[in-house]
């Protein structure tokens, strides 16, 4: 595999971890409603403070530590929420493709099935990022992220199709990760790749 990737830092962000918490005590509250059923002011004010409480409590937890530098750290809702909706849509159209692709290959007489490993290694700041990434090919039928570690990925595709979806052939981007990696601001760093039948 080529091992000469770049080692360009992303442009994200820390964010404003006052805003993040206000954002997770709301959404903290509308779930109490919403659970609740109960809209007296009794339980109202129980769940407002309840939710204030509990969003000052964890927001050491919403700190999240970058792969690449030990003193800076991400938090965990200081995203786009309009490029990750996008990205969502895109998603769910990919996974209903990859759902006809494989019903196609299961119903085929001749099964062309033929497995492939593929790894790439896309170096990202923000570790959601790669979460998502992970989870991505995971929810995608026909492919399935067996390690993640340090920025490269080994995935096992059931055919080199699918193989060759997440990896170009000419080392640019795929689109999943290329998305991905514009939903965290890491859209500037280079991937390498590799095939392994």
């Amino acid at each position: 595999m080529d091992s000469e990737c770049g080692e360009k830092q992303g442009n994200s962000t820390n964010g404003s971890e006052f805003v993040q918490f206000i954002f997770v005590a709301i959404l903290l509250f509308v779930f109490w409603l919403a659970v609740s059923g109960l809209f007296t002011p009794k339980h109202i004010t129980i769940g407002a403070i309840t939710s204030v409480a509990v969003a000052w409590i964890t927001r050491p937890l919403l700190r999240l530590p970058s792969t690449e530098n030990q003193n800076k750290t991400y938090l965990a809702f200081h995203i786009s929420y309009m490029r990750l909706f996008l990205y969502l849509l895109w998603l769910f159209k990919e996974i209903i493709k990859s759902n006809r692709y494989m019903i196609k290959l299961i119903l085929s007489p001749k099964m062309p099935i033929d497995p492939v490993i593929v790894t790439f290694e896309k170096k990202m700041d923000n570790p959601l990022a790669h979460l998502t990434l992970g989870n991505s090919i995971a929810l995608t039928p026909g492919t399935l992220a067996i390690e993640i570690e340090d920025g490269l990925y080994v995935i096992h595709a059931i055919t080199k199709e699918m193989g060759e979806s997440l990896v170009t052939p000419d080392g640019r981007d795929a689109n999943m990760v290329r998305r991905v990696a514009a939903i965290f601001d890491e859209r500037d760093r280079e991937v390498c790749h590799d095939h392994n039948e």
